[in-house]
């Protein structure tokens, strides 16, 4: 049976066809200096390698509201900053589904060149240390450790392959019930989330015969992106014991509606940090029209309307 379908648009101008989108950019961040403590979440986001990284970690008083509603805040316990569950949470509130507001999240992340990301500076004529990777995904909690991933002595420093690396983070997350997949991207490490997921890396070093000279260094532009050339983290190597350092790259959101809609936050995003917004906190969304979409740049090209 033959259908009419009439749709009634009062202006096709491409001025006039859009969205109206409240976009976080995502951020990186990567701990200045290397310390005493880690190795949970909770130790992670507290006294560890990221807990100067304020707009990185939910935490009390953090918060983000939609029209003024509430749809993403501190539960209790201090987690990573999460596009994605940000996002699920907007997609799942019924007064945001009533009103046509819907949320997206990804996060891809594709490294510097994987060439020596674990060196050793100073001339040590004794000591050995190993370095294990543990991986926090999503809001922290899911989590796996790649063990490991390199030793250091006086004469040389063993890091694992690129290829065995990706091997081991594919085994492992899908043991553990991570969303992560991680890839060989002409020699680069790519890491991709199911749905935007946050992912965090945090280097575990455990010297256990101390050095009379020189520092470990680990660069984390070679396991994370938009950490630049410069993003080494020295550890003491010097003295025996566990030393802690870490990098965090929270996704990309696009929250979209026909209608204008206000967005309020704090704590969770700033200029290059957390959730990056590009409005400021209380604002409305913007009208993002066909014109204002750029399909020469990823970010461009993914932006929600």
């Amino acid at each position: 049976m033959d259908q009419v379908v009439n749709v009634s648009i009062a202006d096709v101008r491409a001025q006039s066809l859009g969205a109206y989108i409240a976009q976080g950019m995502g951020a990186t961040y990567v701990s200045t200096t290397a310390v005493a403590t880690g190795g949970d979440l909770t130790t992670l986001l507290t006294t560890g390698a990221l807990s100067g990284a304020l707009n990185f970690k939910l935490d009390s008083g953090d918060y983000v509201r939609i029209n003024g509603t509430t749809v993403y805040q501190y539960s209790g316990e201090p987690k990573l900053v999460d596009a994605a569950k940000l996002a699920k949470n907007i997609n799942e509130n019924a007064n945001l589904k009533a009103i046509g507001i819907e949320a997206k999240a990804v996060n891809t992340s594709v490294a510097n060149p994987y060439t020596n990301p674990v060196t050793v500076s100073g001339t040590p004529t004794t000591g050995s240390a190993t370095i294990d990777l543990k991986f926090y995904v999503g809001d922290g909690t899911k989590t796996f450790t790649i063990t490991g991933f390199a030793s250091v002595d006086v004469s040389s420093v063993t890091t694992m392959g690129l290829d065995e690396l990706v091997s081991q983070i594919n085994s492992k997350a899908s043991a553990s019930g991570v969303p992560i997949v991680a890839m060989n991207d002409g020699g680069r490490l790519k890491l991709v989330t199911t749905n935007g997921e946050t992912i965090a890396i945090e280097a575990i070093v455990n010297v256990t015969t101390a050095a009379d000279a020189g520092t470990i260094n680990i660069d984390y532009s070679q396991l994370l992106e938009d950490l630049g050339t410069t993003a080494v983290v020295s550890h003491d190597y010097t003295s025996g014991g566990y030393g802690y350092s870490a990098a965090v790259k929270v996704g990309r959101i696009a929250i979209a509606s026909n209608e204008t809609f206000t967005l309020a936050y704090n704590g969770v995003s700033g200029t290059g940090e957390g959730l990056n917004f590009e409005i400021a906190d209380g604002d409305s969304a913007i009208f993002s029209n066909l014109y204002t979409i750029d399909l020469s740049t990823n970010a461009g090209a993914e932006r929600e309307p």
